[in-house]
């Protein structure tokens, strides 16, 4: 429990050209000591619930070696695959989504929700910044107008704008925008 951290979808021994992540869909405590790197299973707490982690537990991991400084962004896309896998349904395509619903302009950058909003009949892009950099970024996407929220999007962190959608993201930052076609 010493060298535990805390990580979401992968965790990566690394040299600045080479290495090795440990990616899985449902467990967050990792660590890495001396060169190996280990996942959590369980926890086996006593309080609140002294039965919480009793049963079967399903799960999958993943390794994915990489090479190259860019490489991170590989590892966010094979994780964020592993914790979200395509699913396909029946149906027919609509014309209007025949092309890609938004793409990003900028580096470091992720897209991790696009949803109707919890109050509202408008749409919630969230995103965040990965490589713990300032970065910006131009979000491409056919709106009307855009805000942008908090978490809760129950405040309102700028006025609605119809000017192209420019973000700035200090490290690791998350922004939630909200959007009317």
């Amino acid at each position: 429990a010493r060298f535990e951290s805390v990580a979401h979808k992968w965790a990566a021994l690394s040299e600045p050209f080479y290495g090795v992540s440990l990616m899985n869909d449902s467990k967050y405590g990792y660590s890495i000591k001396d060169n190996v790197m280990a996942l959590s299973l369980l926890k086996g707490p006593v309080y609140p619930d002294p039965k919480a982690d009793i049963g079967h537990h399903h799960f999958v991991y993943s390794l994915y070696p990489f090479a190259g400084q860019t490489a991170k962004h590989d590892v966010e896309r094979e994780a964020t695959y592993l914790n979200a896998p395509i699913r396909v349904m029946k149906g027919t395509a609509s014309e209007e989504f025949t092309n890609s619903l938004l793409s990003i302009s900028g580096t470091g950058v992720i897209v991790d929700t696009v949803k109707k909003a919890e109050e509202r009949g408008t749409l919630i892009v969230r995103l965040h910044e990965m490589e713990g950099a300032t970065t910006s970024c131009r979000i491409n996407m056919d709106v009307r107008k855009w805000r942008e929220v908090n978490l809760m999007e129950d405040e309102y962190l700028s006025e609605y704008t119809s000017s192209p959608i420019d973000l700035t993201f200090h490290p690791y930052e998350i922004k939630t925008i909200e959007l009317e076609k």
